[in-house]
C-alpha cells in the first residue's frame, strides 16, 4: 500500500510509475514522493542536494563562526529529517487508509524539511525581523551556552537558567558573579556575554576537562565533553545503550553497523544479518517469481 520514490520532478511517469498512473490500478496506494523542492514552486524542477539546500534554507547561514565562511553541518541533516518527517507523514496516512480506504500523495520537499529544522531561529526571526547570524557554538538567547576552553582541551557548558548558572559559579570560583547585576539574570548575561566569556575563560584555564566535569556533574550543571565519533562508540553510555552492533553476515563475518534508536518494550527490533551483500538474493527472488508465475 506504500510507494516511495525520489526522483526528480515527473521522472517516473515515462515509466508508468507516477502517482496518477499507479493509484488507477490502486486507489488505496499512499505514494509519497521526495524531491528537493516539491512538486509545486518556481524550483520545483530543479535537484536537490542536501548542501544546496542547507544553503538555500538558511541553515548555513547560522553554523560556523562570526564572520567567517558559512558552514555546512557535518551530516546531511536536510536528507535525513527528509526521511524521518517522511516516515511520520506515512505512518499519518496508513492511518487515514485504515479508518477510510482512502490513499493519497504526500509531497516532501528537503527545503520545506530544512525551514522547518530551524526551529526557534525561525521565531527569532519573525517576531523581531532581524536575521540571525553566525554565532560559532553560541546560543542566541541563553548565556553560558557554549563551548570553553580548559587547561587540557574545550568542554560544553549548556546553563539553561539563573540557578544552574549560581551553581557553576560556585563550583568553579566564581562567587562574586550572580550577584552582580550584569550577570545576574539570563538576559542579563545574554547583553554581557563577551564580558562573561572572559570570566569563565579565566576561572577555568587551570581546571583539567575530566576533573572539572565530574566537578559540575556533582553539582547538577549541565556540561560535557566533545567527543570524537571514536571516544563516543567507547562511551560507557553508547556500550550500555548497545548502540554498536556486530552481524553476522552467513559467511562467517561480523560486519559491524549502528542500531535504530528506538527502544520497544512490546515489539522489540530484531536484528538478525546486516544489509545484503550485492544480488544476494537474486536467484531466491526469481525462483519466488517463477513459482508465483509473474
Amino acid at each position: 500500500d506504500v510507494q516511495i520514490e525520489n526522483f526528480k520532478l515527473g521522472g517516473l511517469k515515462k515509466y508508468g510509475l507516477d502517482d496518477d498512473s499507479l493509484r488507477k490500478i490502486n486507489p488505496r496506494l499512499v505514494y509519497c514522493s521526495i524531491t528537493g523542492f516539491g512538486q509545486d514552486g518556481p524550483y520545483a524542477p530543479r535537484a536537490g542536494y542536501d548542501f544546496i539546500i542547507q544553503g538555500m534554507a538558511g541553515m548555513m547561514s547560522i553554523t560556523g563562526e562570526a564572520g567567517r565562511e558559512p558552514q555546512k553541518a557535518g551530516v546531511a541533516i536536510s536528507d535525513i529529517f527528509t526521511g524521518l518527517y517522511s516516515v511520520i507523514a506515512i505512518q499519518a496516512a496508513l492511518r487515514h487508509l485504515e479508518k477510510t480506504g482512502e490513499g493519497q500523495h504526500i509531497d516532501m520537499a528537503l527545503y520545506d524539511t530544512q525551514i522547518s529544522a530551524l526551529g526557534n531561529q525561525n521565531l527569532n526571526y519573525l517576531v523581531s525581523g532581524k536575521s540571525p547570524v553566525q554565532m560559532g557554538n553560541a546560543h542566541m538567547n541563553i548565556a553560558p551556552y557554549e563551548v570553553v576552553p580548559v587547561k587540557d582541551g574545550h568542554i560544553i557548558l549548556a546553563i539553561g537558567n539563573d540557578g544552574q548558572f549560581a551553581k557553576f559559579c560556585a563550583a568553579v570560583g566564581l562567587d562574586e558573579l550572580p550577584s552582580n547585576s550584569d550577570f545576574a539574570t539570563n538576559p542579563a548575561r545574554v547583553a554581557n556575554r563577551a564580558k562573561l566569556r572572559e570570566h569563565i575563560i579565566e576561572a577555568l584555564k587551570t581546571f583539567d576537562r575530566d576533573p572539572l566535569l565530574a566537578k559540575l556533574e556533582a553539582a547538577s550543571v549541565p556540561a560535557s565533553p566533545i567527543n570524537t565519533i571514536g571516544e563516543m562508540f567507547a562511551d560507557p553510555q553508547t556500550i550500555a545503550r548497545g548502540m554498536r552492533l556486530d552481524l553476522d553476515d552467513g559467511h562467517g563475518n561480523l560486519l559491524p553497523s549502528v542500531r535504530a534508536p528506538m527502544v520497544m518494550s512490546g515489539t522489540p527490533l530484531v536484528y538478525e544479518r546486516p544489509s545484503p551483500r550485492l544480488g544476494e538474493h537474486t536467484e531466491e527472488i526469481l525462483a519466488e517469481l517463477e513459482r508465483s508465475g509473474k
